[in-house]
């Protein structure tokens, strides 16, 4: 699995659900769908690998390839939030630059008082600890994440808001987001005209 996570998306072409990239794409084709790439803000590319717990995680920050740059990409780790409550977290937040390289995804609905609470102080132990990036899958997790405090984080709007047009995304964008998924709806046109408009690193797309 390791391997095929670190293939580029043309070695690649089954590769496996939740990871994510970012890069330039090098051409006009949307890919189809078991992987995202978003291009970073800084120009620089970067892979963002969806796992669906600390250990399994853990097994893929330790390995050589996630602490080298393949094709070019940095690599970085996320994990549902409720991840932090796991004995492999701890070192989990040393293998990814001490959290720099890790990020935590919300969960798409929480229902009650208690569900909004454990999501709030599992994020700031989370952030404490030293998590540097967030994916949100719904407008109610703005809030959320203000209600944290100014905090160096980056932030990446998921396929949850489905996103296909300028107006949208620069709404997701004015609220905070620093990376947006374009939704796999978008068709060609479209898509293309979104590149125009937008700086690279600001979109995702489904690879």
């Amino acid at each position: 699995m390791m391997d095929e996570i670190f293939q580029g998306p043309s070695d690649s072409p089954s590769a496996p659900p939740g990871s994510v990239e970012n890069t330039v794409p090098i051409s006009d084709d949307l890919p189809s769908s078991s992987q995202r790439e978003p291009r970073s803000a800084e120009g620089q590319p970067c892979r963002w690998i969806f796992l669906s717990s600390a250990d399994q995680a853990l097994q893929l920050a330790e390995h050589t390839a996630f602490q080298s740059k393949y094709n070019n990409r940095e690599n970085r780790i996320c994990v549902p939030v409720e991840s932090v409550q796991e004995e492999a977290f701890t070192r989990l937040i040393r293998a990814t630059e001490h959290g720099g390289r890790l990020g935590l995804i919300f969960p798409q609905f929480y229902f009650g008082l208690h569900a909004r609470e454990y999501l709030y102080e599992t994020l700031k132990r989370g952030l404490a600890m030293g998590v540097r990036n967030l994916v949100i899958s719904h407008p109610a997790h703005f809030q959320v994440v203000r209600s944290l405090g100014k905090r160096r984080i980056t932030l990446l709007a998921g396929a949850g808001f489905h996103l296909m047009n300028r107006e949208s995304i620069n709404h997701v964008l004015g609220e905070g987001a620093r990376v947006v998924q374009v939704s796999l709806e978008c068709d060609r046109e479209n898509w293309q005209s979104l590149v125009m408009h937008f700086p690279v690193g600001t979109l995702a797309i489904t690879v």
